[in-house]
């Protein structure tokens, strides 16, 4: 399944939740009465899914990789999501990152907040794959020179 995120009302219908799921209306009733997805029953015809809680439960069925604020849905490659960063922000995430707590208070509006999350998680994200590297290849060495 593809990850699929709908952004525009804060809430969605039973039908338009069954549609970006591809799965039926009634699927989507038995996922609400199982408490699998939390919604809003405002009348007997009428139930509402609040945005925040499809999307929690997009990203539970795609793995629970949490969202980066502030950015679209984190596909592809790290390479890829840091040029994405960068096109966005005009710096590499940790100059960004640097910039934006040594500037003068006035920059915390929505946009700015949100990018600084994306570009702690993308730092976060560089000095994990650049860790493993080191780490991975001599145990992996290890392990073929031992079943040698």
């Amino acid at each position: 399944m593809t990850e699929t995120t709908v952004t525009e009302t804060p809430y969605l219908t039973v039908k338009e939740a069954a549609a970006a799921l591809g799965i039926s209306e009634d699927g989507v009733r038995k996922l609400i009465r199982r408490e699998k997805l939390r919604a809003i029953k405002r009348s007997e015809r009428n139930t509402l899914i609040p945005r925040p809680a499809f999307n929690a439960y997009v990203r539970k069925l795609n793995g629970g990789a949490p969202q980066p604020l502030g950015m679209a849905v984190a596909e592809g490659a790290l390479a890829e999501r840091v040029a994405a960063f960068m096109l966005k922000a005009d710096k590499e995430p940790r100059q960004w990152l640097n910039d934006w707590l040594s500037d003068e208070p006035g920059q915390d509006d929505a946009e700015s907040v949100g990018l600084a999350v994306s570009a702690v998680g993308l730092v976060a994200e560089q000095r994990i794959e650049a860790l493993q590297e080191p780490i991975l290849a001599p145990v992996t060495a290890t392990v073929t020179a031992q079943q040698a």
